[in-house]
């Protein structure tokens, strides 16, 4: 049974590497094939009930939403075609990740290899629409950064994702390692001091939330949904997928002088994988 379930994705990843490596022209239609399968799901993802329910209905449920894909709520609700959602989502978040390879990696098949088949990357599209788009959008807003240091562009990317997904806030951090030189020695401890207050994080913040919303009794169906995500994640098995993340980004820091060349760009994507990992352990 766990074969046959992996037939459609490894006939996704063999008709992917067919287009990867092909011409140029065949990039619209790895995009297409990417987004038909993440876009044409159904019953697939922590969000996919939540999210069809909020559109079927239009109410409170899509005003929590931000306001861009909120439009796209209200259009899918009006057309009764709920699916015209996860299609527009996925079509986007598929076209700023392609688009974002083709700029910046050296070996384009490879990296389309690495992104389809490595865990919280492509699969995550199909757990949380919103956030992967954002994280999608700051991934190509990212490769301004890189090539000629374009802040513009980057600024004019995390708008747009700001007003899919709040979180994508973060990625202002980007901003540290191009334009302040990160040593190895400074990650280290980065990465050492995060992982000690995680503990205290994982151990205190959810009780703590929990108690100032009973107290407050403001703003209580967020803190109910922060919750009831934190213990989702808690108790599945996408809570064991980080630490193959910390322990690549240990190896990284250690061994950067046995594994890379001696350049300022290694220095930065280091930097920037590290700030990721220090992100998922708090």
């Amino acid at each position: 049974m766990v074969l046959l379930n992996l037939v459609p994705y490894l006939l996704l990843l063999f008709i992917s590497t067919f287009l990867g490596v092909g011409c140029k022209n065949r990039t619209w239609g790895l995009i297409f094939v990417l987004a038909i399968f993440v876009g044409f799901r159904y019953g697939v993802g922590w969000d996919y009930w939540n999210y069809t329910r909020a559109i079927q209905e239009a109410g409170y449920g899509l005003d929590r939403f931000e306001w861009l894909p909120r439009q796209l709520g209200y259009i899918a609700h009006e057309l009764s075609f709920v699916q015209l959602y996860f299609i527009v989502v996925a079509f986007f978040s598929m076209l700023f990740v392609i688009k974002a390879l083709k700029r910046m990696s050296e070996n384009f098949s490879v990296s389309l290899y690495i992104f389809l088949t490595f865990p919280l990357f492509f699969l995550f599209s199909l757990v949380i629409d919103r956030f992967f788009l954002a994280l999608a959008i700051m991934f190509y807003g990212s490769t301004f950064l890189f090539k000629g240091r374009k802040i513009i562009p980057f600024i004019i990317c995390l708008l747009i994702a700001f007003n899919i997904h709040k979180a994508s806030l973060v990625s202002i951090l980007f901003l540290i390692p191009y334009y302040i030189r990160v040593g190895q020695k400074m990650n280290l401890f980065l990465f050492v001091f995060a992982s000690m207050v995680t503990s205290f994080i994982s151990l205190y913040i959810v009780e703590l939330v929990v108690v100032l919303g009973g107290i407050s009794g403001i703003m209580e169906d967020g803190l109910n949904s922060f919750v009831k995500y934190a213990e989702q994640a808690y108790s599945s098995d996408m809570n064991k997928i980080p630490y193959l993340f910390y322990v690549i980004n240990i190896i990284n820091l250690l061994f950067r002088k046995n594994l890379f060349r001696d350049n300022e760009s290694i220095d930065t994507y280091l930097t920037i994988f590290n700030i990721g990992c220090c992100l998922m352990l708090l």
